[in-house]
C-alpha cells in the first residue's frame, strides 16, 4: 500500500504544499541455485565402482530456505526457527525445530549405535587450507577451500569447496542457505566433522566434493552448480502445502528416503 506525506514548503510570500509519494522498497527475487550431484563409490578389495547422478535445487528468500532433494523438500523458517521435511510422494510433513541435534531425534539401539559411530569418526586430526589464487568454475571466479580429517579407526574424509562472491547473496539469504545445510547434514553424522568449517566460508560454492573412506567402500560426492536464477518472490515456496499430513519425524525413514547413496551390494 502507498504511503502519502505531504510536504509544506514555502517560496517567498507563497505557500506551496508539495505533494510526497513514498512508494515501499520492491520485493527482492527469490534466488534459486541448480546443482548436479555426482556420487561414486568404490569397493576396495575388488575395485567395483559403482556410479550415481542426481538433482539438488536450493531457493532462498531473506528469511527462508528451499532445499530440493528428489521426492524430499526441506523448508527453512529462520523467523520461527523451525524446519519441515516434505514428502511429495507420501504427501506428507514432518516438523523438527531448528539448530537441528541429531542426539535429540535418536533412542534406544538406534541412539547407542550412533554413540559408537561417532566415537569412531571422531575427529583426530584436521588439516584446512586455502589453495593460491583464483580459478574459473563454470561462469565464476572462485577460491578454492581444503580440508582433510583423520580419525583414530579407519575413517578417513576430506572436502573441497570453491566459493564465489559473483553471486550476490542479499540481507539474511546467507544465513538462510547455511541453516538449511547445516541443518540436512546435521542427520549424516560423518559429515557433522566437517560441515561446520565448510560453512564458515563466504559465498556460495560453485563446486563442493566430499570424499570418505572406511576401509572397505571409498566414496565421493561432488556437487556441481548447474544455473542460477532470479524468481519473482513466491511465499508459498517456502511453504507446507495445505493438503499435507503433519507426522512425527522418524530418523529411520530419513535415512532410507533421504540420504544420498550409492547402492554397493555386500561383498
Amino acid at each position: 500500500m502507498r504511503e502519502i506525506s505531504f510536504l509544506l514548503t514555502t517560496a517567498g510570500n507563497g505557500l506551496v504544499l508539495g505533494l510526497l509519494v513514498v512508494l515501499p522498497p520492491p520485493a527482492r527475487a527469490d534466488l534459486c541455485l541448480s546443482y548436479r550431484l555426482e556420487t561414486v563409490a568404490t569397493r576396495l578389495k575388488t575395485g567395483e565402482v559403482f556410479h550415481h547422478e542426481s538433482e539438488r535445487g536450493i531457493c532462498l528468500d531473506e528469511s527462508h530456505a528451499r532445499f530440493d532433494i528428489g521426492r524430499i523438500s526441506f523448508l527453512v523458517d529462520l523467523e520461527h526457527r523451525a524446519m519441515w521435511l516434505l514428502d511429495h510422494k507420501d504427501r506428507t510433513s514432518e516438523s523438527l525445530s531448528i539448530p537441528v541435534v541429531l542426539e535429540n531425534l535418536l533412542s534406544g539401539e538406534l541412539a547407542e549405535a550412533h554413540k559408537n559411530f561417532a566415537q569412531m569418526v571422531a575427529p583426530d586430526t584436521i588439516g584446512e587450507d586455502i589453495a593460491p589464487g583464483i580459478e574459473i568454475v563454470g561462469k565464476w571466479k572462485a577460491r578454492k577451500y581444503r580440508v582433510a580429517i583423520t580419525t583414530s579407526s579407519e575413517y578417513t574424509f576430506g572436502c573441497e569447496t570453491w566459493t564465489t562472491s559473483e553471486i550476490p547473496l542479499a540481507g539474511g539469504m546467507q544465513g538462510a542457505l547455511h541453516t538449511v545445510l547445516r541443518s540436512y547434514y546435521e542427520l549424516d553424522s560423518p559429515a557433522r566433522t566437517w560441515i561446520d568449517r565448510v560453512l564458515e566460508r563466504p559465498g556460495v560454492a560453485v563446486r563442493f566434493r566430499f570424499n570418505s573412506n572406511d576401509g572397505r567402500v571409498s566414496r565421493e560426492e561432488t556437487w556441481i552448480l548447474k544455473d542460477v536464477s532470479d524468481l519473482p518472490p513466491e511465499p508459498s515456496r517456502f511453504q507446507t502445502p495445505p493438503d499435507y499430513v503433519e507426522k512425527p519425524f522418524d530418523i529411520t525413514r530419513f535415512m532410507q528416503v533421504v540420504t544420498p547413496t550409492v547402492p554397493v551390494p555386500p561383498s
